[in-house]
This record gives C-alpha cells, sequence and structure tokens, in this order.
C-alpha cells in the first residue's frame, strides 16, 4: 500500500493545478481519473526520472555560460588580475564537493532510511479519512504556514509560489557600494536577515498541530 505521507501530499500538491483556468481538466488529466490511481503513479514516477536530467542539462547550461562570461564579482575587484581559471580550480573542488554529498546521500538511504521518513509513511492509507496529524517535511513547512494562513485556495497558492519566486530576486539587490556582497552592503545583508528571518517563523508556525 501506499504511504499515508506521500498518498496526502500528491493530493494537496496536485490539487494546487485546479486554482488557474482548466485546471480542473489538467488534473484529471494528469492523475488519470476523478482520484490518485495507479496511472497517476506511474506518471509521477516519470515525472521524477526525467527531473535530474533536465536539471544536470540546466547545470551544464549554467557552466557554460560561467566558462563563456566568467561568474559575478560581487568584490568589485579587478578581474583581469585576479581572475582565477574555472578548470581545474572550480572544477575539481566542486567534483569533490558532489562527491561527499553523495557518499552521505547514499550512506544515509540504506544505512538509516527510517530517520528520513515520517512514521506516518508506514501505515496504509485510508482514502476517506485523512489522518488527524500530518504536516510535510520540515523543509516545506514555510510553504504549509502560507498555505494554512491564508483562507482562499487561489490565494494561498499564489502566495506560495510568489514567495518561492521571491528568492530570484536576490541577485538583482544592488545597494549604491561598489562593493556587492552581503559581508560589506547592509541593503543585501538586510534583505537577507528578513527573508530568513521570515523562512524560520514560518517554518515553525507550520510545525504546529
Amino acid at each position: 500500500p501506499w504511504g499515508v505521507m506521500s498518498y496526502w501530499g500528491l493530493t494537496v500538491i496536485t490539487n494546487m493545478m485546479t486554482v488557474i483556468p482548466g485546471g480542473a481538466r489538467a488534473l484529471d488529466w494528469f492523475q488519470g481519473g476523478y482520484v490518485i490511481t495507479s496511472m497517476t503513479l506511474k506518471r509521477v514516477f516519470v515525472l521524477h526520472f526525467l527531473l535530474p536530467f533536465v536539471i544536470l542539462g540546466l547545470s551544464l547550461t549554467h557552466v557554460l555560460f560561467l566558462h563563456m562570461n566568467g561568474s559575478s564579482n560581487p568584490l568589485g575587484l579587478d578581474e583581469t588580475n585576479f581572475s582565477v581559471p574555472f578548470h581545474p580550480y572550480y572544477s575539481i573542488k566542486d567534483l569533490a564537493g558532489f562527491v561527499l554529498l553523495l557518499i552521505g546521500f547514499v550512506g544515509v538511504t540504506f544505512t538509516f532510511a527510517s530517520l528520513t521518513v515520517d512514521p506516518l509513511q508506514w501505515q496504509p492509507i485510508n482514502k476517506m479519512k485523512t489522518p488527524t496529524v500530518i504536516k510535510p517535511e520540515w523543509y516545506f513547512l514555510y510553504a504549509y504556514a502560507i498555505l494554512r494562513s491564508i483562507p482562499h485556495k487561489a490565494g494561498g497558492v499564489f502566495t506560495m509560489f510568489a514567495a518561492i519566486a521571491g528568492v530570484a530576486v536576490f541577485p538583482m539587490i544592488s545597494g549604491p557600494e561598489k562593493f556587492q556582497s552581503m559581508k560589506v552592503c547592509p541593503l543585501v545583508r538586510l534583505v537577507f536577515i528578513i527573508w530568513a528571518a521570515n523562512f524560520m517563523f514560518l517554518t515553525v508556525i507550520g510545525a504546529q498541530s
């Protein structure tokens, strides 16, 4: 049987599609019916299989642009005198970090898998009854808090995605100073502190029963 967390998590995520015009029909198409079925599970598996390749493509594109245009210069240093080649300095550094991350991930997955799974995940689902106490993983608690705090469904979904998209604004924020590093630019540092405080506050609120 499917895990309780997976089933209800998929239910919440897919039902967000209904807030857009034509979303109800798109939801039925994605699920393969009016409710979550085995067809839905197959499509989710395919999606999770394809996403790593999409991420790999975006990562390679990012590296290509780094190679062509260079990285950002938040300290405002003279690039002609202080530039460092991407390879081998950063390529080996990134590869070493990736290998260490992979070792840790594989070690936890195959040795202590139960540490990263909510106990509800081991229970068979009951489609007619939502568990009394259920909340997403800690890294989704901020989004869960936003959805809970706004009664209007479309407003909650829009606000949640706006909060996620707001992170993309960080690189565009700049002050009058020549140096745009967070260590020396008060505006960038202030925005980050506000964002981090909001994230932690929403995470704590989302963890409340």
